[in-house]
């Protein structure tokens, strides 16, 4: 009978975060691949998405409260909502595609730290914090070294390092 094959810790981080070797080659340079950036617009797509139907409720209650003859005052709550989750929206998907058009990852490495706190599975290296999936969180080994590499505005890991020989 075999043996299995024994993954390599680093195999291991590539499957469970789902990076390639060229992610990490891209990201130890401080830049984003083709395919990180690619799963950015992704997110921006979705923001659109819900921008896309904000915009026609907008419409829809200034026409209904004009229609209705009542005084914009009273339509006022409803409105300033509409406008507001409008703006939000606009200000996600600018955020979003300037992570991707600029393409920057960060940094950080020393000794994991693994928590899990009300069911959130939690991991800290150098006083930086993330909250992530279950599947990623098992890749990892409480107290060894690592370098991480993550999308500096939503805190989104990127690739990984293990450090020790």
């Amino acid at each position: 009978m075999e043996k299995p094959k024994k993954l390599k810790p680093s195999d291991v981080l590539m499957d469970a975060i789902g990076f390639h070797k060229e992610d990490l080659t891209l990201n130890q340079l401080g830049k984003l691949s083709n395919h990180q950036k690619q799963a950015i617009l992704r997110k921006r797509n979705i923001w659109l998405v819900v921008l896309a139907i904000w915009c026609p409720v907008f419409i829809i209650v200034l026409i209904a409260s004009l229609r209705a003859g009542l005084p914009i005052g009273r339509e006022i709550g409803p409105l300033i909502l509409v406008v507001l989750l409008g703006l939000f929206c606009g200000s996600e998907v600018l955020v979003i595609h300037n992570d991707a058009k600029n393409g920057r990852a960060k940094r950080v490495k020393g000794p994991i730290t693994l928590s899990i706190n009300n069911n959130h599975f939690q991991m800290t290296i150098d006083k930086q914090e993330f909250i992530v999936k279950k599947h990623i969180f098992l890749a990892f080994k409480n107290g060894d070294p690592y370098r991480i590499y993550y999308n500096p505005r939503d805190n989104r890991i990127l690739s990984a390092e293990w450090l020790r020989d």
